[in-house]
């Protein structure tokens, strides 16, 4: 079913929410669901989420995030880093120790083809879905994900423009 969010989705896996875009615009934390489940990614294909820079969407996300979630992936000219709990700053994702089921990931707009980071087997990812995505984008966005074959899922969030085109 279609939800409206406040704070958007249920975890249900293939879900669809719709959001409005000026609460994502200048909240990436508006994307998740509650309770959050696998969740464990934002991609943010529909370029929904307009906050300065990536790192800065991860520092809000680890502090809106459980304590179950040790640190948030995100991109830099096309490089994974992250920034864990206790942190102040992003180091490169190869460095870090925090396992793949404890840490969460963020695409940005820009990280949304060629962006790669490793996902527990059963995360599933909220996937932002805008007025001027294409399909062969949508694709690529999923692919992010690259066990959907194989128990990895994903939740989506349209623009209420492009609920109103559904």
């Amino acid at each position: 079913g279609v939800q409206t969010c406040a704070l958007p989705i249920s975890a249900t896996p293939g879900a669809l929410g719709v959001c409005d875009p000026d609460t994502v615009a200048g909240d990436v934390c508006a994307l998740l669901p509650d309770p959050l489940g696998h969740t464990r990614a934002i991609i943010d294909a529909g370029a929904l989420v307009q906050e300065q820079t990536p790192a800065a969407c991860a520092k809000r996300l680890l502090a809106k995030l459980p304590a179950t979630i040790d640190g948030v992936v995100y991109f830099k000219k096309g490089k994974p880093f992250i920034r864990e709990r206790g942190s102040d700053k992003g180091i490169p994702l190869a460095r870090s120790r925090v396992p793949p089921h404890r840490r969460f990931t963020y695409y940005a707009h820009a990280d949304t083809t060629g962006a790669d980071a490793p996902h527990s087997a059963v995360a599933q990812a909220v996937l932002t879905v805008g007025p001027g995505l294409l399909q062969r984008d949508l694709e690529q966005a999923s692919w992010r994900m690259r066990g959907l074959a194989h128990g990895q899922s994903v939740a989506l969030v349209v623009s209420a423009e492009v609920a109103a085109r559904m």
